[in-house]
């Protein structure tokens, strides 16, 4: 304005004046001077506008800067921008030199900046350090996005004004690192001189970001009396310390009371509850300042020092420290096994106690006379290879590190194999022992690795257990194998319309056992099936595993792989019942074969069908033609009449009276031969060639056992000469 105001008035005398200079014979007038400008404070101090603004330079101290060189840029505020502060916040500052200079400082740019140059920055650094944000919308200017520049480049000798309608405010300046905040704080000195100790001053002082749980000097004093100065002489145990109450990344009140823990850099973790509205870790220590913003986190203020658990033991140190299980730590380390459950694991052990070695009839010298062999068999059937709280055990099998099953139940606690004392059952008395490398469930008896039918007793098989026992089966079952059982359940016995007596019970029984062991993925597979002769009378299963296991094309296995120390239990959904001829054709998937059965006329002199008679006890040899083999000959067999066809599948099988005893593959001749038939004539068998051959057709498949006899399969259909 006083620019203005002298310069107007300069214009009125020039126009005055400029008539006085039109004589011709007149002198010139002396020119009159330019007025010169004031300096910003000169300037401001005219303008009645800027009087709020000029009585804070002066209080300030800033007076003489302003009209010094420069030059300067000054976003200057009006009295409006001063008087819209909130209340009392103008006579704070003025009470406050330090904080006014920051302010005032803060609406100064070094360098003349005129409105031209002004719109092309996006920011400027004031005096006082900080930036501006600069922003041109709609042909305005602003700053820090809602303070406009309402007037520009009001010229003064050492720089230029810009008028403003609000005051700037400069930023808090940026916090210092955890560490810093700490060292000026004189409640953290012992916390600082701790830090500092254990060399993690720098680290607390890094990007981070970290949470810490800060003590206060109170709450070191409150330790018992030498333990800082025990700490400050062990370095590795201060760090454990130090490092437990620090939690990787910026964890904020709002957040630590949504959380039960935290795990700390030290690797342990702290509990965190909330109770009555306040915070408390490790459920006495409480939190008593929240927030303290840090440039590389945040500090919560915590009323006593933290102490980190003790260091878990391993299940090997655990067992050792206890006198309760000194017999089993005496087994451990006679089988070598101390080692290895010292070792990462995860394990989780069923650990006997002294007691339920007694209850078990094993006292310290019995323990002490087994081969080590078998202890080491029973000790590692103790153990499951992986970690399993008792919360988490779900019932049913579990394979041990020995390679053995073990039953869990959940019913009325954790019990093992049924938790029967009689059957060898244990249960878990104490649960969840926590170790470095697992977990222990202490358990009231010894467990020992079950045989086949102990095995089926832990799993409830009751039915197949009395029907072995009714057999006497169950000394057989028990040698040492290895047997591969095929085990129906309770069900599966109840489905049949009566249980089989006497021999024919045993020979069931039988039929649901193989020598060797078989586990599920071992199960052979074919098209249309593979045979495995069963234990005692040979005879044979037919697989498809084609979806899961299928047994003769009925029963399948529904639990697969349970262990006993001499073979193999699957458990299956029907009981499996021998197959004859017949029986064993349909299993096999020969629907050729079937039809033709089924097509073919009555054996002469009004017999019984074909089908009858090869489902009757006569001790058969039947190549019998696969499916393949049918639809290749299909043209053929469409001729013929249904007396025909008989004598056809007749030509298939071995004259009962020539051979009375079925011909396995290792009994047929060695040499060409001709052999006879059920129709009446002969065929000719030819060994020596691989595959062998029959009537021309390869011998695919021998040797599938039923209880009437037993099957060859065969590529083709034989044709009798005479048809």
């Amino acid at each position: 304005m006083l620019l203005e105001r002298t310069l107007k008035t300069s214009l009125i005398l020039t126009m005055a004046l400029a008539p006085l200079a039109c004589g011709d014979d007149e002198p010139d007038p002396t020119p009159i001077p330019t007025p010169e400008l004031g300096d910003i404070v000169q300037v401001a101090s005219a303008n009645s506008d800027f009087s709020t603004l000029v009585s804070a330079i002066q209080a300030g101290g800033l007076v003489d800067t302003l009209k010094g060189a420069g030059p300067f840029t000054v976003f200057a505020p009006t009295n409006a921008a001063f008087a819209a502060l909130p209340a009392g916040t103008l006579e704070a500052l003025l009470a406050d030199q330090a904080e006014l200079r920051k302010v005032l400082t803060y609406h100064v740019v070094p360098g003349k900046v005129t409105a031209a140059q002004v719109v092309t920055l996006s920011e400027a650094t004031t005096v006082e350090g900080s930036k501006l944000d600069i922003e041109v919308r709609s042909g305005s200017v602003f700053l820090n996005g809602t303070i406009k520049v309402t007037m520009t480049d009001i010229a003064a000798k050492n720089g230029v004004i810009h008028v403003i309608d609000a005051v700037l405010t400069p930023p808090e300046p940026a916090p210092g690192t955890i560490v810093d905040i700490a060292a000026g704080n004189p409640d953290f000195s012992t916390l600082v001189a701790a830090l500092q100790a254990a060399n993690l001053d720098d680290t607390l002082a890094g990007a981070g970001p970290f949470t810490v749980f800060a003590p206060t000097n109170a709450a070191f004093a409150a330790l018992p009396a030498g333990t800082v100065d025990a700490l400050l002489a062990d370095i590795p145990e201060l760090t454990k310390v130090l490092t437990y109450h620090v939690v990787a990344g910026k964890v904020e009140a709002a957040q630590v009371v949504t959380l039960t823990e935290a795990t700390t850099v030290e690797g342990s973790k702290i509990t965190i509850e909330v109770r009555n509205g306040e915070v408390f870790l490790n459920g006495t220590v409480k939190v008593t300042m929240t927030d303290i913003q840090a440039s590389n986190g945040v500090i919560h203020v915590i009323d006593a020092v933290l102490l980190p658990p003790a260091a878990p033991q391993t299940i090997t140190e655990i067992a050792a420290g206890n006198p309760d299980f000194s017999i089993l730590v005496s087994a451990l380390t006679r089988a070598n096994l101390v080692t290895t459950l010292s070792g990462a694991g995860p394990f989780t052990v069923f650990a006997p106690t002294n007691a339920a070695f007694a209850a078990s009839g094993l006292n310290q010298a019995a323990v002490d006379a087994l081969p080590v062999p078998e202890l080491t068999q029973i000790l590692t059937y103790h153990v499951l290879g992986a970690e399993v709280a008792s919360g988490a055990i779900t019932a049913g099998p579990q394979t041990t590190v020995a390679n053995l099953t073990l039953f869990l139940g959940t019913t009325g606690g954790v019990r093992i194999n049924g938790g029967n004392a009689i059957t060898g059952g244990a249960n878990v008395v104490t649960a969840d022992i926590d170790a470095s490398n697992g977990v222990i469930h202490v358990i009231d008896r010894v467990l020992l690795p079950p045989n086949i039918p102990t095995l089926a007793t832990y799993g409830g098989l009751t039915t197949l257990v009395s029907a072995v026992t009714t057999a006497n089966l169950g000394t057989a079952l028990s040698a040492a194998g290895p047997f591969t059982v095929f085990a129906p359940t309770n069900a599966a016995f109840a489905a049949l319309p009566a249980l089989p007596t006497g021999a024919d019970l045993e020979r069931v029984l039988l039929y649901h056992a193989v020598n060797g062991s078989v586990l599920s993925t071992g199960v052979p597979a074919s098209a249309p099936a593979l045979a495995t002769n069963t234990y005692g009378d040979n005879l044979t299963l037919l697989f498809d595993t084609s979806a899961g296991v299928v047994i003769n094309a009925g029963p399948s296995v529904v639990i697969a792989d349970l262990r006993a120390t001499n073979g193999i239990v699957h458990v299956v959904d029907e009981v499996i019942l021998p197959m004859n001829v017949v029986d064993a054709a349909t299993a096999a998937g020969l629907t050729g074969l079937l039809g033709a059965v089924g097509a073919a006329a009555p054996l002469p002199s009004s017999g019984p069908t074909v089908a009858a008679a090869l489902a009757a006890q006569a001790p058969y040899t039947v190549f019998a033609p696969n499916n393949a083999a049918f639809t290749a000959a299909a043209a053929t067999i469409a001729t013929l009449t249904p007396a025909q066809i008989r004598d056809v599948l007749l030509y298939h099988v071995l004259d009962t009276t020539a051979f009375p005893a079925p011909i396995l593959a290792a009994d047929l001749p060695a040499a060409v031969t001709s052999l006879a038939t059920l129709n009446g004539q002969t065929v000719s068998l030819d060994p020596t060639v691989n595959p062998p051959t029959i009537g021309g057709s390869d011998i695919i498949a021998t040797d599938i056992v039923v209880t009437n006899g037993v099957i060859h399969l065969i590529d083709g259909v034989m044709v009798p000469p005479n048809l």
